[in-house]
């Protein structure tokens, strides 16, 4: 497993420090970067064809670089409830430690499952669709 230390800057103007790991598998070579310093930060994963290293952190930092440079979510001064910044929402499902529910990680914060139930009670009548990606 091969690890290097990186730094990229997110739509905020924020540097963000992520540990860069290459790992041959059975399925091909995966590039996982994690941000560090955080338990439920950013975390990004790509897997590429065996031995293709400079594919596959190009194809890693690609997605960094798409889901850093976008604010999904904000928060107005004095409000407890996350809005939309546009009408995609985009991060990662992980488990939450105090609750069955799961917590999605968006722009690098947990949203409690009840908090995605009130910033989208505001689109109640819209349809969806829901896709899940590795």
């Amino acid at each position: 497993m091969e690890e290097m230390n990186e730094t990229h800057t997110d739509f905020a103007g924020r540097t963000r420090h992520f540990v860069t790991r290459l790992d041959e598998t059975p399925g091909g070579l995966r590039a996982e970067a994690v941000e560090t310093g955080k338990v439920d930060g950013y975390r990004f994963k790509v897997v590429a064809p065996s031995g293709a290293t400079g594919q596959a952190l190009w194809a890693l930092r690609t997605k960094m670089s798409a889901n850093l440079n976008v604010r999904h979510i904000e928060r107005e001064e004095g409000h407890r409830t996350w809005s939309m910044t546009h009408d995609v929402l985009r991060g990662r499902i992980t488990s939450s430690k105090d609750s069955e529910d799961p917590t999605l990680i968006v722009d690098g914060k947990p949203l409690l499952w009840e908090e995605v139930g009130r910033m989208l009670s505001s689109y109640q009548g819209f349809e969806f669709e829901f896709f899940i990606r590795t």
